[in-house]
């Protein structure tokens, strides 16, 4: 004995679909939860605050020393080098413990900078990079090759050693530090001006 006819099976199975189209046109939909919020971005500040003229024509005898050049010839070398033997450090607080920081800069829209790809929306380079505490400190240092290659913009020879003969010193100017956690929200900002080469 049959306890369903096919007519009977399909009234039952265009009900069934019915009610299963009914319901999940009601439930309610489910929207994802919110990003959880930025962790929060600390303190930046940059050592020497001013990169001045000054400073780097009073470097100039320690840069020739270090070129083991005569001392007479310090007075000849261009005030620029002089930032090669500049500590410059930038340093932070308050960031989340063991957080990596990025340090860049940006680079104002009319200077040309080699690497910077602004088609991409790239406004800005690398110049450090550190690893704050436990206590969310960080102290990140421009090494000599960033300098040459981002704040005296020279290029390399085959040799991979730097041919100063093509160094074009950043324009003097205020430029935009920015620190930078893993998550690209947590970031910080500082200015920095530089006077590289002679007003």
């Amino acid at each position: 004995m049959k306890l369903f006819d096919n007519k009977q099976r399909i009234v039952i199975f265009t009900i069934t679909l019915l009610a299963l189209f009914f319901i999940s046109a009601c439930a309610k939909e489910v929207t994802p939860p919110p990003p959880p919020p930025a962790p929060p971005a600390g303190t930046l500040e940059v050592q020497p605050p001013k990169v001045e003229q000054e400073t780097l024509i009073q470097m100039r005898p320690m840069v020739a020393r270090a070129l083991k050049l005569p001392e007479e010839a310090a007075a000849t070398l261009p005030p620029y080098l002089s930032v090669l033997a500049l500590p410059i450090k930038f340093n932070g607080a308050g960031w989340p413990a063991d957080e990596m920081v990025f340090v860049d800069l940006v680079i104002p829209a009319e200077v040309e900078m080699k690497g910077l790809d602004r088609a991409r929306g790239e406004d800005s380079i690398g110049i450090a990079v550190a690893t704050a505490d436990s206590k969310g400190r960080f102290e990140a240092v421009m090494e000599s090759t960033a300098k040459l290659n981002w704040l005296l913009r020279t290029d390399w020879l085959p040799t991979v050693k730097p041919d100063i003969t093509t160094i074009k010193p950043l324009p003097n100017g205020t430029y935009t530090i920015r620190a930078t956690g893993i998550d690209p929200r947590t970031m910080a900002t500082a200015t920095w001006e530089l006077q590289l080469v002679a007003p």
